[in-house]
């Protein structure tokens, strides 16, 4: 199954590998996101309701990765805020904690068409 990873520092150009610390990671159910929509504009599709994460570092939480099966192979990244602050994926709190459970409250993946 595919795996959220979140680290610190910003967001890679072109969706390559994050160069900061792992902070964490949810390993994906095999219905993580829902069914896809389409406005004509913007395609999305919502991250399904995911338990929450156990940190294995401390850490401001600036980037976070959706990464295949094999560990390595990084399909997109995106930017983590708080929750409300629109980020790719919201969390109740951006400084990771060792031993502090983090909730992901929201994840969106959007392709706008040009």
């Amino acid at each position: 199954a595919g795996k959220l990873r979140f680290y610190t520092g910003a967001v890679p150009a072109g969706d390559g590998a994050p160069a900061g610390t792992l902070l964490a990671e949810h390993t994906f159910n095999a219905d993580a996101f829902a069914n896809a929509s389409d406005n004509g504009t913007e395609a999305s599709v919502n991250l399904n309701a995911v338990t929450s994460v156990n940190p294995t570092a401390a850490g401001t939480a600036g980037c976070v990765a959706i990464v295949a099966a094999n560990g390595t192979t990084v399909w997109i990244t995106g930017d983590v805020t708080a929750t409300g602050g629109g980020g790719f994926c919201e969390v109740n709190n951006t400084s990771f904690l060792l031993g502090v459970p983090v909730n992901i409250t929201s994840g969106v993946l959007r392709w706008v068409r040009s």
